[in-house]
């Protein structure tokens, strides 16, 4: 099965193994997983510091119209 590891050509056949294209799929799901995690996480802390700024902002004005 593996007789290219004992040549010294390169051989494509072992790359086409279930256990390799399982392990394949299941790395780039894990990093689209990661990276959507990531922009969701990043998109959530900005807008918790706009409205953050924003009731700063409110707060100003309120102490100034006093």
């Amino acid at each position: 099965m593996y007789d290219s590891i004992s040549s010294s050509e390169f051989s494509i056949q072992p790359f086409f193994t279930a256990h390799f294209i399982g392990y394949v799929s299941v790395g780039i799901l894990i990093a689209f997983i990661g990276a959507v995690t990531y922009h969701y996480i990043k998109d959530m802390y900005a807008l918790e510091r706009h409205e953050k700024d924003i009731e700063e902002q409110t707060a100003k004005l309120l102490e100034s119209a006093e």
